[in-house]
């Protein structure tokens, strides 16, 4: 089949081969070669059990094993076999906004106000980061050591230290200027600055050190105050809002 299964799309990842995934909101799961025009399809049905737990995708990530990791709406995640079409089922229920692998081949995965999880690759099990509480993550990102930045749908712009388990939150509450505690998207530069996308305030930059803010929006030439993605020169990032 050489067409798309649905015209909604939910997410997209590249894999390390050059083909793109593509998760539809309801059409299942495609699989992309540019080179051919052509699309393989990976689809839940009622009759297999084995298939993927549902057809809504919302976030997708081939990791550097090159296995394929498939978050659904409300369908927990699945681990894809992508040559017999069968799918290992974690989270079971869960609402998968994020799944992220860091500088040391870690696993994480943010939910819909599940929380943080972390792969136990040794156990095969996601550990449940109860510190953070069940916060509902959008996106999740790699600060310039072990630290993780998370935006998060109600409490701000959340900084993890993985190793010491501890975290800051910046929000309303605590940052002067911040206007909004709904962060779609989120991007660390090099100086420690933290770039992220809100629901109506704009586009935020964050000095972690000062709490400090550059609020950007329509008035400086955004054509929309509510920012789900963020381009560079050097990444590419595409959230599903919704």
């Amino acid at each position: 089949n050489e067409t798309i299964s649905h015209n909604r799309i939910g997410s997209i990842a590249k894999s390390n081969n050059g083909n793109i995934w593509i998760g539809t909101d309801g059409g299942g799961l495609d699989l992309l070669n540019p080179k051919s025009g052509k699309f393989n399809h990976y689809k839940h049905s009622k009759t297999v059990p084995e298939s993927l737990s549902n057809n809504y995708i919302i976030s997708l990530l081939e990791d550097s094993k090159e296995r394929v990791w498939v978050g659904t709406y409300q369908g927990g995640l699945n681990l894809l076999n992508s040559n017999t079409s069968n799918s290992k089922k974690y989270l079971s229920n869960y609402d998968i906004r994020v799944i992220f692998e860091d500088k040391n081949k870690q696993i994480w995965v943010g939910t819909n106000r599940g929380g943080l999880f972390r792969f136990n690759e040794k156990e095969d099990t996601f550990e449940y980061i109860s510190f953070l509480g069940k916060i509902d993550i959008r996106d999740i990102e790699q600060g310039l050591s072990d630290d993780l930045w998370l935006a998060t749908f109600g409490d701000g712009i959340v900084w993890y230290n993985t190793l010491k388990n501890d975290a800051i939150f910046y929000n309303t509450t605590n940052t002067n200027g911040l206007q909004t505690n709904v962060f779609f998207t989120l991007l660390p530069l090099s100086n420690g600055d933290i770039l992220a996308g809100s629901r109506y305030k704009g586009l935020i930059r964050l000095n972690p050190s000062t709490k400090s803010l550059l609020v950007l929006s329509e008035k400086d030439g955004l054509s929309n105050n509510t920012v789900n993605s963020i381009v560079n020169r050097f990444l590419v990032k595409v959230c599903f809002l919704g």
